[in-house]
Parts: structure tokens; sequence; C-alpha cells
């Protein structure tokens, strides 16, 4: 793949704002990369799970630290932390 005649990575958001860009793999280098890569989304529990656990371990989250642990949006960390101060 070292000398492939597509790109490797591609990035997820395109950020008119200043914010970080974060990266994936393209579909081409999936693609070529087969079995070789398992992909798996978080599911929400499991995100619940890791947000209880760390805030056990250090006290205290913040929607940064969600946004940087599971690669989501300001938007969706809010709505994971405002759900489960809700429960």
């Amino acid at each position: 793949m070292a000398d492939a005649s597509f790109p490797l990575i591609e990035p997820v958001n395109a950020s008119a704002t200043g914010h970080r860009i974060r990266y994936r793999l393209s579909k081409a280098a999936y693609a070529e990369l087969g079995s070789a890569v398992e992909h798996r989304r978080n599911t929400g529990r499991e995100i619940e799970r890791s947000v209880v656990e760390h805030v056990r371990e250090h006290g205290r989250i913040t929607n940064r630290v969600v946004r940087n642990l599971f690669g989501v949006g300001t938007p969706r960390a809010s709505v994971i932390l405002r759900n489960l101060v809700e429960r």
C-alpha cells in the first residue's frame, strides 16, 4: 500500500471553525486492507459505561473529554452527558 494510487486517509469533518480536523482511513484503503482491519463502532451503552468508569476513576468528566475519547462532536457529547445526569 506504500505506493497506492489512492489517498490512504480522508478528513472526517472539514473544519471551517478552526477546530481540530479528524481523519479516518479512506474507503479505498479499507477495501485494500480487507479483513486485516476490524471496524467497530461504540454503542451507546459502551460509551455510557466508559463515561461512568472515567468518573469513578477521576471524579469528573467534561464534554471535551467525551469528545476526545469517543470521537464525537460537541452536541453528541452533550447528549451523552445529559442522558447520564438525568438517569
